[in-house]
This record gives C-alpha cells, structure tokens and sequence, in this order.
C-alpha cells in the first residue's frame, strides 16, 4: 500500500490535496481532477465495479478493459496487466497512465472519499441530497471493500 496524506487546500478544485510518499504526480493529478459534485456518482460506479473518468482523468478496471487494451498495456509496462490490477490515465498535455492494485485504489478513493465529505458536511456548497449519498455509498463502499478484503477492514 502506498503511503499517502490528505490536507485541506484552497487552490485545488475539490479543496483537499492528496500526496503520495513517494511522489506520484499521475495519481495525485487523478484525484485533483475529480469534481466535488460527482463524488456520489464514483461512490456508485465504484460499489458496482464500473470504471468512471473525468475530460483528464479516468480509470479502467481489469474486467472492463478490452483484448487491445491489455495488449497494449502489456506493450508499456513489460507484463501482461492481473486481473486485480486496473490502470489509471490523466491527461496533462500528454496522456500518462499507471497500474495500481485494485484493493490500494479503491481503499484510498474510499479515504478521500470520507475527507471530501468531512470537508463539506457543513457547506452550503453541496446539497443535503449530496450528503446523504455520500454517507449512503461510502457504507456500501466500504462494505464491499470488507467483504473483498477481509484482512484490510476499514
């Protein structure tokens, strides 16, 4: 698992910067792409195991990514791609991508997850409906997290 801390921050979009010991400027990038808006929409493709992207960032899951896909990853990196892995893309005037193991992506989007809530619990910002989505989907993320990872209980 990589090590990572979140702090709050004005000048990102959705206000808490995640950085990675040590760095990764195409994860980090990840997450300042997403919107604050969307969070219950991840949450939800997440708990039914469907990728989701942004105009410059996005992801794919192993299960999702296609014969040309994984050809061509495996062309990148040297290795064909598990099936617990999935591969992250930003677009930051040129595409960039990584691989990452699924359980570490998802419990990290599930921690920021929670700090973009705590952030905007008590904005007015957001809906009551985006807070009660939030609360709704980070449990059932959560649990599907357990329920796969037993040895990883959030």
């Amino acid at each position: 698992m990589r090590k990572y801390y979140m702090r709050k921050d004005t000048t990102c979009q959705n206000g808490i910067q995640i950085i990675f010991e040590p760095l990764n400027p195409i994860l980090s990038s990840f997450f300042r792409y997403l919107k604050v808006s969307k969070f219950p929409f991840y949450l939800s493709k997440l708990v039914n195991s469907s990728s989701f992207g942004e105009e410059n960032a996005w992801f794919n899951y192993y299960e999702e990514m296609d014969w040309e896909d994984k050809l061509n990853l495996c062309n990148k990196i040297g290795r064909d791609i598990n099936s617990n892995e999935l591969e992250i893309h930003i677009y930051d005037g040129q595409k960039e991508s990584l691989v990452l193991i699924k359980t570490d992506f998802e419990i990290i989007f599930y921690n920021y997850s929670r700090k973009i809530l705590e952030n905007y619990q008590y904005d007015n910002l957001v809906s009551e409906i985006w807070k009660n989505e939030m609360k709704i989907y980070l449990d059932k993320f959560k649990s599907n997290i357990d329920n796969c990872n037993p040895e990883t209980k959030l």
